[in-house]
């Protein structure tokens, strides 16, 4: 059975999609989730010592110092990933930056539609769909940039095709694409809920 298309610029879409959402996943999976739930066990720990008076070898062979180190270094961790995650007034300047690299590119970002937020945990899941068009290698350069940028950006649904009434179908100069994709960007939600607030 084949696993992937023929087609060699189907197949490029298909593993960039495929490295972005594997990155997100090996990211949340392997270092974010464990170390938030960790650094949760730890805490709790902590405070139950703390309330009991409890250090030493009664504290399960874990002194207070070590406890309050481990939580030190899980905390950090957890802050450090935190930063890869955008809060709702970053949205527009991270916008901004696909417009920077689609200028960089010189691809044309002929539509970005915003979807509905989704909740998804302790975040919202905010959604775009996007289409481009430029040259085949200008798009795969874009898309990986999307990729690349400040906070985590997870692109899905990509679909490469020629444009329609491309100079290329007749021999008369570079082949032009047209690509579709949807972004995904995980926002962290505010401990106060601003119900005036509204998302641009």
């Amino acid at each position: 059975m084949q696993l992937l298309p023929r087609d060699p610029v189907r197949r490029t879409a298909v593993l960039l999609a495929f490295l972005s959402v594997a990155g997100m996943y090996f990211v949340h999976t392997y270092s974010y989730a464990p170390g938030k739930d960790r650094l949760r066990e730890l805490e709790a720990r902590l405070l139950d010592l703390e309330d009991r008076g409890l250090t030493g070898d009664s504290a399960g062979g874990a002194t207070r110092q070590e406890l309050e180190r481990d939580v030190a270094r899980f905390a950090d961790l957890v802050q450090r990933l935190e930063v890869l995650i955008p809060t709702r007034d970053r949205i527009p300047a991270l916008l901004e930056a696909i417009a920077v690299e689609e200028r960089r590119f010189a691809v044309e970002m002929t539509m970005l539609r915003p979807e509905p937020t989704e909740p998804e945990g302790p975040y919202e899941r905010w959604s775009y769909q996007l289409a481009v068009r430029g040259g085949y290698h200008a798009i795969g350069a874009f898309i990986a940039a999307i990729g690349s940028l400040d906070y985590i950006v997870v692109t899905d649904d990509v679909v490469i095709s020629a444009e329609t009434g491309s100079p290329a179908r007749q021999g008369r100069g570079p082949v032009q694409v047209v690509a579709s994709l949807r972004i995904h960007i995980r926002v962290a939600v505010p401990t106060t809920t601003d119900h005036s607030e509204t998302r641009e």
